[in-house]
């Protein structure tokens, strides 16, 4: 399982926000659970090779109630991608080896240690409280106060990931 600062690495470089609380719903029955826990709040994980498989983690069903659910609830249908991406990147994260982890958590601390490759590569201005987004085929940066807190937040936390990982 991917650690929930990993997940919410891949959610500021994907969405702009990293959706801690999505990540805590979604992974709170591991205290009663551990590793079972995926019985529970992860639908899509689930799924996998019957609905979605890594050639296709979004068949064409799920982005067209996707592209549905964005037209009437905006921000919600955001918090539903997340919660998908999520389990895809669980699957994902399940068939890596031990070295292939610490390789991809060593490049997501890296990344978040940089906060201009944030901002030009992934569209996130961490220290601004930014986010780049495409309106109407026109860039805007759309202002987000709370990515500035979110990214400190964020930042500690890999200090602290650094500071017990010898491997990193």
């Amino acid at each position: 399982m991917a650690n929930k600062w990993v997940h919410e690495t891949m959610d500021l470089i994907t969405f702009g926000i990293p959706y801690s609380a999505i990540h805590i719903q979604k992974d709170v029955a591991w205290k009663t659970l551990g590793p079972a826990h995926r019985t529970k709040n992860h639908e899509w994980y689930m799924l996998y090779g019957n609905e979605w498989d890594f050639e296709d983690c979004y068949p064409k069903v799920l982005r067209s109630f996707f592209e549905k659910m964005l037209l009437k609830q905006g921000a919600q249908a955001e918090e539903l991608q997340v919660w998908v991406a999520h389990d895809i990147l669980d699957k994902v994260w399940d068939g890596l080896s031990f070295s292939k982890r610490k390789y991809w958590e060593s490049f997501l601390i890296w990344l978040l240690s940089n906060p201009r490759i944030l901002k030009d590569w992934a569209g996130v201005d961490v220290l601004n409280g930014t986010i780049r987004r495409i309106v109407a085929e026109q860039e805007i940066w759309e202002a987000n106060p709370d990515i500035k807190s979110e990214y400190q937040r964020l930042h500690r936390y890999i200090e602290i990931v650094k500071s017990n990982d010898q491997i990193l």
